[in-house]
């Protein structure tokens, strides 16, 4: 199911390199339906599901493509989305950024649950200490960046919410000072004040 889901969306996969028969746009769906399937117990298709959700609606409305945290790498994740025209993006879902919010929650939490000594994730790892793949595709912190972003732009089913997103920026500054990245850091922590001073 994963191998079909990675197939239909475009993204590589070595099992299917040499298949005669190409997906085109009108395998979206099914592919995003194999991906929907995977989720529930693959970090790496949560993050996959999460970013379809969270592009396809941000492609679809101009104003909401303006983006701090995220840049074309993280568009390539997807690469039939960007050659896909708008109409062949299929909306699964009414709400979907309140969508991708839950699934990149999901994949946060799961990356979670390894963790080091000091309580904090071990990002690296997956549950079982084991090399965790899904990190290599979205790094836990620039999941939680792009989740505060969201909450700061609000739209397409999610409440705009500023106290969310500063305390999420607040805490991607935090995880990035706790990885020695000071000027990083100090950015996430300046898009925090930002948010928390448009709080009503």
């Amino acid at each position: 199911m994963i191998v079909m889901a990675h197939y239909y969306l475009g993204t590589p996969t070595q099992l299917m390199l040499d298949c005669p028969i190409k997906p085109n746009q009108s395998d979206l769906r099914c592919g995003v339906d194999y991906l929907g399937r995977a989720a529930g117990g693959d970090r790496r298709c949560m993050i996959l599901l999460a970013s379809f959700l969270d592009v396809s609606a941000s492609l679809s409305d101009s104003t909401h493509a303006v983006s701090k945290t995220t840049g074309p790498a993280d568009f390539l994740l997807l690469p039939t989305l960007i050659s896909a025209s708008r109409d062949a993006v299929p909306f699964i879902y009414s709400d979907p950024w309140t969508e991708a919010i839950s699934w990149y929650k999901k994949a946060v939490d799961k990356a979670g649950a390894s963790s080091t000594a000091d309580g904090a994730p071990d990002e690296g790892l997956d549950a079982e200490s084991r090399y965790d793949a899904a990190e290599d595709l979205l790094p836990v912190y620039r999941i939680l960046a792009r989740m505060a972003e969201i909450y700061s732009i609000g739209g397409f089913g999610l409440k705009q919410d500023f106290s969310v997103a500063g305390g999420l920026f607040t805490q991607v500054g935090e995880l990035a000072s706790a990885a020695l990245q000071g000027r990083l850091a100090a950015k996430y922590f300046e898009f925090g004040e930002e948010a928390y001073s448009n709080c009503d």
